[in-house]
């Protein structure tokens, strides 16, 4: 249903991006910058996606089966809209931990992401300071 919600783009619509990635041995960051039209107005509604689909197991390639968790995580109000959440999978070789915050405002967005290695969770004060 998430996927569903989103809009169906031409080309010419899909926004300018660019990206890079900070990695330690613990956590992995991710930064993503995105501008154009199709952004305006983007209404980031996390607890209606928490409320619609907080759990899910979803079977995977080669039967293997994950389950995911999804919680709002609270973060400060920024732009036109903010939201963030926490997504945790888990599947037969372990758990991966991982936050993602969204800030939009005008025709701009900025998408924060941190993933947690070897089995380690993401410092979320640290996030949300971010």
């Amino acid at each position: 249903d998430a996927l569903a919600a989103l809009p169906t783009l031409e080309d010419a619509e899909l926004p300018e991006v660019a990206a890079q990635v900070a990695a330690t041995d613990a956590v992995r960051t991710y930064q993503v910058v995105a501008e154009g039209p199709a952004l305006d107005g983007l209404a980031l509604r996390v607890d209606q996606l928490v409320q619609a689909c907080a759990s899910a197991t979803v079977d995977a390639p080669w039967g293997m089966q994950v389950s995911v968790a999804v919680a709002a995580v609270d973060v400060p109000a920024r732009g036109d809209s903010s939201g963030a959440a926490s997504i945790t999978l888990t599947h037969q070789l372990g758990t991966v931990s991982s936050l993602v915050g969204i800030v939009s405002e005008g025709p701009r967005a900025v998408l924060l992401a941190q993933t947690g290695t070897a089995g380690a969770a993401p410092d979320q004060a640290g996030f949300t300071a971010l």
